[in-house]
């Protein structure tokens, strides 16, 4: 089974792919740091996001515990490409739910 977080909206292949049920507000609130001084760096992290919408089932239930662990890439420049790839594990009604991901973006005031 897929958490319902990455599950295809339009699954039974029905015309409209949203309604107002698909739609979840989730926050989220971590920590992270990086280790290392160097352009690589080892960041690990952890967090909990609130949200019903990150778990095997449909119902709501207690808020997911995550942990972080990955390797950003930061430019030597004052100014530069940030790029991230991590593991993010959730752990939820003690269920474990392995999730990761990639990301690009842009630092406008590198702390080297």
């Amino acid at each position: 089974a897929t958490p319902t977080i990455l599950a295809d909206p339009n699954s039974n292949n029905q015309k409209n792919i949203y309604n107002d049920e698909d739609f979840r507000i989730t926050g989220v609130a971590s920590y992270s740091y990086l280790f290392g001084k160097n352009k690589i760096r080892f960041e690990a992290g952890t967090g909990i996001a609130f949200g019903d919408r990150i778990s095997y089932s449909d119902k709501p239930g207690p808020p997911a515990l995550f942990l972080n662990f990955g390797f950003r890439f930061i430019s030597f420049e004052s100014k530069g490409l940030v790029f991230k790839t991590s593991f993010t594990p959730f752990i939820k009604d003690q269920q474990f739910i392995p999730w990761g991901g990639i990301s690009i973006g842009y630092s406008f005031n590198n702390q080297i």
